[in-house]
């Protein structure tokens, strides 16, 4: 399937703007990251928001054995993440329709915030109620990473209306960092919160061990949703804000 849309992609999509050669010094493209201030909101939101989500992914294993008791639960639990994922994907036009993509990405993070605190306060006895809160939770992850890559692509317009270059690459490559940053966060943070619970690999753990495990892939995940909360609602580029910025950038690029 990735490879028909890569495909797809590249033999149908075209340019809107060719690139002009033109080598700009390093400055200049760290001034495309510094002084957009959409792009920083952003960047904070998704850091918060990738943390949350490279967390369920490293301590899904953890969770599947130690605090619901057999590995064999990994599988199951992973399985509801895709089709999750798939749904919340599928949500993001019809809400940014609604909405608007900033309103949007507020509401994504408070009902992840909600589902997050709901499934810790359910506990982990029954596997059937982890795997609904898991599927909850896939579905925002994947509202939210479609929103974000979104509206990235807007702060890239917001650039070349301030700077008047179109700086695709560094905005992207900030994007990324932020993505690698977080995978390495969420891969190393929670196993010291475990260590120093006393947590001991392939043998059984207290129940404090295992109540550690579950507080950090669903409260925890509900507080980093909050933390998204706070820029989210300060990102300045709305509904109407991005129609006069469109606008102004069909006028400039007619007149060149």
């Amino acid at each position: 399937v990735g490879v028909a849309c890569y495909l797809t992609c590249f033999l149908l999509v075209r340019e809107c703007r060719r690139p002009t050669g033109e080598r700009l010094p390093f400055r200049v493209s760290v001034r495309a990251i510094t002084k957009n201030r959409p792009l920083l909101i952003l960047m904070a939101a998704s850091l918060c928001g990738n943390i949350a989500f490279q967390l369920k992914i490293a301590l899904n294993a953890y969770y599947a054995t130690y605090s619901l008791g057999s590995f064999g639960y990994a599988m199951q639990l992973s399985a509801m993440l895709l089709p999750g994922m798939l749904a919340g994907a599928v949500l993001v036009p019809p809400l940014c329709r609604r909405m608007g993509a900033k309103k949007a990405l507020f509401w994504v993070n408070a009902f992840g915030a909600v589902i997050a605190a709901a499934a810790y306060f359910a506990g982990y006895s029954s596997l059937y109620v982890v795997m609904g809160f898991l599927f909850l939770f896939a579905i925002v992850m994947g509202a939210f990473s479609v929103l974000i890559n979104s509206m990235v692509a807007d702060t890239i317009d917001y650039d070349e209306a301030r700077s008047g270059r179109r700086s695709e690459g560094v905005i992207t490559a900030a994007r990324t960092f932020i993505t690698k940053l977080a995978t390495a966060i969420a891969g190393s943070a929670p196993l010291y919160i475990m260590q120093a619970a006393g947590f001991v690999p392939n043998r059984p753990n207290t129940a404090a061990v295992n109540g550690t495990i579950h507080l950090l892939i669903s409260l925890v995940l509900g507080v980093l949703f909050a933390l998204a909360l706070l820029p989210a609602a300060r990102y300045p580029l709305g509904r109407e804000e991005m129609d006069e910025l469109k606008e102004a950038l069909r006028s400039r690029r007619s007149a060149d």
